[in-house]
């Protein structure tokens, strides 16, 4: 389970007396009302989706504190804000207490209350950052055009906002029907080089919104063509704009040049279909809230992959304030929530995607992952039966299903997925390296070696050069005692790929061991501890190693500490047996060669393993 992070949390010093205290406000007189409505409001009106106990504060600002900090560490939002709302009536006009709060209703997704303070922080000027867009965002949300504007006035002009400014101003204009002034207000950002993708689409989005068909579709195709290639969103607003124009050849077009260069292209299937019958969609820019949603979610988009996750966040919200119904801008939330350890938030956002978007397919394999983060095995594996029932063709979810039984120790249920998954794919290709790589690890982990074999050398013939399949296959026959000369080369060749992996270090020191190499297997093995010092097979291998070189004291400090490490029952066993008798002396395998001896090893770190990622939006 994935350690989850205090989120994003500003620190309020001054919730703590100190000698230097921060600078506190003068206007207590009118802050301290508005705060005590908006702690009742929010005391009021948190809700979660499961019953929690009665909320019972602490008896001390600090113990408040302190508490509040450790339901946000293991993500119970609203209960922290329930500390932080208690600290909130006694310290009114605490200024760090004003911007944690926002913080934590805005994680939570208790948008008023992110927005009403939001509106404190600004009212009584205090030096906001990204959060004071929110105001304007909800202003223009609910017709208050000019507070919008005005607000949007008062904020900086440097860094980002000279992005955030234009956008949103043109979109104000729009909801005003001031095309014109909605073009003049975007103007700034064609000077930008780097963002003319960007301006290109709003203005295109502007133009489609006023009627002129020729000029959106000129400036939409021009977004979509950037450097970058096609994005989803741009894909779909211009796509779109061909459908309901009667234009399908070029909506084919633009659809297929997105699949043809994305590995999210099954994100178009529906669209596809409905070519194909020749249904007209609905729009899929409505109005000005829909154009500013695309232009946040943008931006936010951006700022994650940048790793620039608070912000991010701020815009992900608002883009879901000015459209609440968006799977794009909600798949984003839910990824930056993950990214920061709050996973039962991200399922939260997950559960709200609409069944019939493009991205509940997504939404359904993520939910499933995390439920197996949080110990729910039994949940996940039945939410992608289900998805794997509902997509009879498609084989991510029984791999993923394989992937959780592997993980969790089930090795013949996984098998079973993995097959069930190879049965979905007619023509495995060198992308299902992986995929026989996972079944051969399971096949060995289930003592179905043959079968194992196969796999482990199918992924190497796919993928001759992946460090993994190397260690796993050469590690494999070196317990066996079978091709020790092949093995020990194919780990040594995944060490100078991932010279930084203890486990590869390991099994270059185990194999060394195998052949009777005790002093230089001894170097690899103190490497790989060095490397990972808590795994309890590599203490033990180091045990084992130093016995044979006579370093029985050392031997036995390695074995207790694979124990203290959490080894396994049949480990253990074999460790305290080991402890109370020692060791035999070592037989090297008949068909072990002395001409094998350690080569050096690369200092250059090799790149890990690809990891699943969000679909390309």
């Amino acid at each position: 389970m994935p350690q989850k992070k205090s989120y994003l949390m500003p620190t309020p010093r001054s919730i703590f007396p100190s000698k230097k205290q921060p600078r506190r406000f003068g206007r207590a007189a009118i802050i301290a009302p508005a705060l005590l409505v908006l702690a009742a409001c929010a005391s009021a009106g948190t809700t979660t989706a499961h019953e929690q106990p009665a909320f019972i504060p602490a008896a001390s600002i600090s113990g408040n504190y302190l508490s509040g900090m450790h339901a946000n560490a293991r993500g119970d939002i609203p209960r922290a804000i329930d500390y932080f709302q208690t600290i909130a009536k006694q310290r009114p006009d605490d200024v760090y207490l004003w911007k944690l709060l926002y913080v934590l209703n805005l994680s939570g997704g208790d948008m008023n209350q992110a927005t009403a303070f939001a509106r404190l922080l600004l009212k009584n000027h205090i030096n906001v950052a990204y959060e004071a867009y929110l105001v304007p965002v909800d202003d223009l949300v609910k017709g208050r055009m000019k507070q919008a504007d005005a607000i949007l006035s008062g904020l900086p002009s440097q860094g980002l906002h000279m992005y955030l400014r234009p956008l949103i101003r043109a979109w104000i204009k729009v909801a005003s029907k001031d095309y014109d002034g909605a073009l003049k207000a975007l103007r700034p950002l064609s000077k930008k080089k780097d963002i003319q993708p960007l301006y290109a689409m709003h203005e295109g989005m502007i133009q489609a919104l006023w009627g002129h068909q020729d000029k959106a579709e000129k400036l939409l195709e021009q977004a979509n063509n950037g450097e970058d290639g096609p994005s989803y969103r741009t894909t779909i607003i211009l796509g779109n704009l061909y459908e309901r124009a009667g234009k399908p050849n070029q909506a084919r077009r633009v659809y297929q040049n997105y699949i043809t260069q994305s590995r999210s292209g099954y994100l178009l299937d529906d669209a596809m279909a409905r070519l194909k019958s020749g249904r007209k969609p609905a729009p899929a820019i409505r109005n000005a809230t829909d154009g500013l949603a695309e232009g946040l979610f943008g931006i936010a988009s951006s700022l994650r992959r940048d790793h620039v996750n608070e912000p991010a966040l701020d815009f992900a919200r608002m883009a879901l304030v000015a459209r609440p119904h968006f799977p794009a801008a909600q798949i984003l939330l839910a990824d930056i929530y993950e990214q920061e350890g709050q996973i039962q938030a991200a399922n939260a956002v997950y559960r709200q995607i609409d069944p019939a978007s493009a991205f509940a397919w997504d939404a359904k394999l993520r939910m499933a992952d995390n439920l197996n983060a949080l110990g729910q095995i039994k949940n996940a594996l039945k939410l992608l039966e289900a998805q794997a029932k509902a997509y009879p063709d498609r084989p991510a979810p029984l791999i993923q299903m394989g992937d959780i039984l592997r993980h969790a120790g089930r090795f013949s249920e996984a098998v079973n997925a993995y097959d069930r998954a190879f049965a979905r794919i007619k023509n495995p290709d060198e992308r299902s390296w992986s995929l026989y790589y996972a079944r051969g690890v399971a096949l060995e982990q289930a003592k179905q070696w043959p079968r194992a074999e196969a796999d482990l050398l199918k992924a190497l013939s796919l993928n001759p050069n992946q460090p993994n399949v190397l260690n796993y296959l050469g590690y494999s026959w070196m317990e066996q005692g079978e091709h020790l000369d092949r093995a020990l080369e194919m780990v040594r060749q995944a060490v100078l790929l991932r010279p930084r992996d203890g486990y590869i270090v390991d099994s270059l020191g185990w194999g060394l061991y195998r052949i009777g190499h005790y002093a230089e297997a001894v170097r690899e093995m103190e490497r790989a501890v060095l490397l990972v010092p808590e795994d309890p097979v590599i203490n033990d291998h180091l045990g084992d190693v130093y016995w044979q070189v006579g370093r029985r004291q050392e031997a036995r400090f390695q074995w207790n500490h694979a124990l203290f490490f959490g080894a396994d029952a049949a480990l253990k066993k074999s460790i305290e047996n080991k402890l109370k008798n020692g060791l035999p002396p070592h037989k090297v395998p008949r068909n072990a060669t002395p001409k094998l001896s350690p080569k050096s090893s690369s200092k250059t770190d090799a790149p890990g393993d690809v990891k699943p990622e969000a679909p390309s939006i």
